[in-house]
């Protein structure tokens, strides 16, 4: 095969096309750092996070217990209505909780004159 220019040309076009092709398909360079900022709010955020979750199984470990006593009260009563010898069992819970009216929203913001 000679080198004639056509084909010089033609080696040139399709090298230089190649590496425009290889060019425009690589994959993108992105360089970027997080602002300071970011990374605080994001710590604050999983701190948030954190307290909440730990609101939440305390809160879960108090219903818990209630329940409990629920039950071994509602024991304690079954048996009694059975008439049979029930041994009391005070899990949690020594006097019932008083349940208290519920409270219009003008009371409950104050707007009564009352404290």
């Amino acid at each position: 095969m000679e080198l004639t220019p056509t084909v010089l040309i033609a080696i040139a076009i399709a090298g230089g096309l190649g590496i425009l092709i290889g060019w425009l398909i690589r994959p993108a360079r992105v360089v970027m750092t997080t602002p300071p900022d970011l990374d605080r709010e994001r710590t604050l955020a999983q701190a948030e996070q954190d307290a909440l979750m730990e609101r939440i199984q305390g809160h879960l470990q108090a219903t818990e217990a209630d329940l409990l006593a629920i039950q071994a009260r509602q024991t304690a009563l079954i048996a009694e209505l059975k008439g049979e010898s029930a041994a009391t069992v005070t899990v949690g819970l020594e006097q019932p909780a008083l349940v208290q009216a519920p409270r219009d929203y003008a009371d409950t913001r104050g707007q009564l004159g009352h404290p």
